[in-house]
């Protein structure tokens, strides 16, 4: 199976701030907001809508624009839900996302936990999807973004620990920010699924973070969401791993 997970490496206490699920399937070009109506008023009883924007540009480099404009009319939004505990969910016409925030005190679930989340919402969605435009979305490529507390560590640190040259430091823009980095890691193809991480990192306002973006790409139509979302979090724990001092990994709890 494409990116089966790495059962036996777990963290006790993770330093996990944030995390970003997101399935990409190709566009249903005629799915409009009407048609969902119904779906939308049910989620409302557990999330309040929160942000409806124009819809955010293709992931694909060479997308087909026309594609994602029905005849006739605007490109499905971004619609952005949120629930009681500051979870978010969001989608378009190409995508679905769910986004949790673990500050004051909540705690890291898991990744398992999280996919699980996910794929129940996304095949809510994918079901009123059906109903509405006569096709179902087919996930050809996951995402998994998070963001990490490294306390006292700083992103050079981190830098040396990835044995990056000084090559990959980025000027800051930002006049918060002392010190960051950014270096996208060769691409890992398992099983006709091909994998990037990007690796970044900076010092804002006194706090160390990391950044993590993993997608993972499907070449063959019976990949599954599952398949993709667990090529995209291997990798990236791959990459958490290997950007971590043994210091680190030891105080966070490291088990294999």
């Amino acid at each position: 199976m494409p990116g089966a997970p790495t059962e036996a490496l777990r963290f006790r206490t993770p330093p996990v701030r944030s995390v970003d699920l997101t399935l990409y399937f190709p566009p249903i070009r005629e799915l409009r907001v009407s048609a969902l109506a119904s779906f939308i008023s049910g989620w409302t009883q557990r999330y309040s809508l929160i942000a409806e924007s124009f819809a955010l540009p293709p992931v694909e480099p060479d997308a087909n624009q026309s594609d994602y404009f029905p005849e006739g009319g605007m490109p499905f939004p971004w619609l952005v839900f949120r629930d009681s505990k500051g979870h978010r969910v969001g989608f378009q016409n190409d995508r679905f996302s769910l986004y949790w925030q673990f500050e004051d005190g909540t705690e890291y679930e898991g990744f398992e936990t999280l996919k699980s989340e996910l794929l129940a919402r996304f095949n809510d969605y994918a079901k009123a999807v059906m109903l509405a435009a006569g096709e179902a979305p087919r996930p050809i490529r996951a995402q998994c973004e998070y963001s990490n507390d490294f306390g006292a560590v700083s992103p050079l640190e981190v830098a040396t620990a990835t044995l990056l040259s000084g090559d990959h430091v980025i000027p800051p823009a930002d006049r918060s920010i002392q010190y960051a980095f950014h270096i996208t890691l060769p691409t890992v193809s398992e099983q006709d699924v091909d994998t990037v991480v990007e690796v970044n990192a900076a010092t804002r306002e006194g706090q160390n973070v990391m950044w993590l973006d993993s997608n993972a790409k499907a070449s063959r139509e019976d990949i599954t969401a599952t398949d993709l979302l667990n090529a995209a979090h291997e990798q990236l724990l791959q990459a958490f791993v290997s950007s971590s001092s043994s210091k680190q990994l030891d105080t966070w709890g490291m088990v294999r």
